[in-house]
């Protein structure tokens, strides 16, 4: 890849294409002489160049086939592989920061079937770390309405189905006020009906966006989001 041989030792490696990796740095000291460190596994996802200022997106966790988001007319489509479950997560995040109080609210156009323990819905979460705490209000890629959270960090997350949900007559709402987040669905953006309120134990400042999990480590689910709407 590189080399520098003069103090501090750095190098830059530009231009990485999507993927996993196993890094080895070598000393190369005396008349030829070399030692290697041991292997550094790395994972390499790309964040998409046209999503609007201040979303981002990344793979929550590792060990899963590398996702994507864009955006097109107000669409975003985004690729997520992983798991919400156990006490830590792998999936495809499209996230902003949220300070204090607000909300997000989502329109979910279209998903895959990938099995039963994908799900893909909107997200409130204290950390990008895999065992943040989080709440979340989705549907499983067999299109039933989930209801999730992590309530300690670290600690295993629950579930609990509801009833049908077809797209693209999905919409899903968190909003946070105070100490408490309520959650909300509807079937046409305009009649919402409250699902239930939970305590908030998270910090002041926050993460909320679109999560996708296929429900398998190495299959991608794509899932269409429509008429976002982030509050503040």
């Amino acid at each position: 890849m590189g080399e520098d041989s003069a103090a501090p030792y750095n190098w830059t490696w530009n231009n990485v294409a999507a993927g996993n990796y196993s890094l080895t740095a070598r000393v190369v000291y005396d008349a030829g002489s070399s030692l290697d460190s041991s292997p550094v596994n790395l994972a390499v996802t790309l964040t998409s160049t046209n999503l609007p200022a201040p979303w981002q997106t990344a793979d929550i966790g590792s060990g899963i086939a590398v996702g994507s988001a864009s955006v097109s007319n107000g669409t975003y489509s985004v690729k997520g592989a992983g798991n919400l479950s156990g006490m830590a997560d792998n999936f495809r995040f499209v996230y902003q920061t949220l300070t204090g109080d607000g909300e997000i609210r989502a329109n979910l156009q279209s998903l895959q079937n990938t099995g039963p323990n994908g799900c893909i819905g909107v997200m409130m979460r204290e950390s990008l770390a895999s065992g943040a705490k989080y709440n979340l209000i989705g549907v499983s890629t067999v299109g039933r309405y989930r209801l999730q959270n992590r309530a300690s960090t670290g600690a295993n997350s629950t579930a609990a189905a509801g009833g049908g949900a077809t797209a693209p007559n999905i919409w899903l709402r968190l909003v946070r006020s105070g100490s408490s987040i309520s959650i909300y669905t509807s079937t046409d953006g305009g009649n919402w009906a409250q699902v239930t309120s939970v305590p908030v134990t998270m910090a002041t400042n926050i993460y909320l966006g679109l999560a996708v999990a296929s429900g398998t480590t190495n299959t991608l689910n794509t899932a269409a989001f429509g008429n976002v709407t982030v509050v503040p």
